[in-house]
């Protein structure tokens, strides 16, 4: 499977870009665009949250998700999402998780 990054047709060298650029901030760069309430206001109305007061809540794992969906190769797998959590969590003032990925 390959992710939106190795997709460089003609017309899509600009949203390549943008997503370049994206995807280079620190920790969880889908943080910036889509809420937490946002995200708790969708997945409750269908009832659809996961570990609430969790390391992996409904929040943390849609947005480590879409950036693994986004993103190639090595930095596509699970270990490279829990990095990122890892990296975003002590942004928030919160401990990061363990490496291990099976809660992931």
């Amino acid at each position: 499977m390959r992710s939106v990054a190795t997709k460089p047709a003609a017309g899509n060298r600009g949203f390549l870009g943008v997503l370049a650029s994206f995807l280079a901030r620190p920790g969880l760069a889908v943080a910036d665009v889509l809420s937490p309430q946002r995200i708790l206001r969708v997945f409750s109305k269908h009832d659809n949250l996961l570990g609430i007061n969790n390391v992996y809540s409904t929040t943390i794992v849609l947005w480590a998700f879409l950036a693994q969906v986004l993103r190639d190769g090595k930095e596509a797998s699970c270990r490279a999402a829990v990095a990122q959590i890892a990296a975003y969590r002590p942004q928030e003032g919160l401990a990061p998780p363990a490496s291990d990925t099976g809660d992931y």
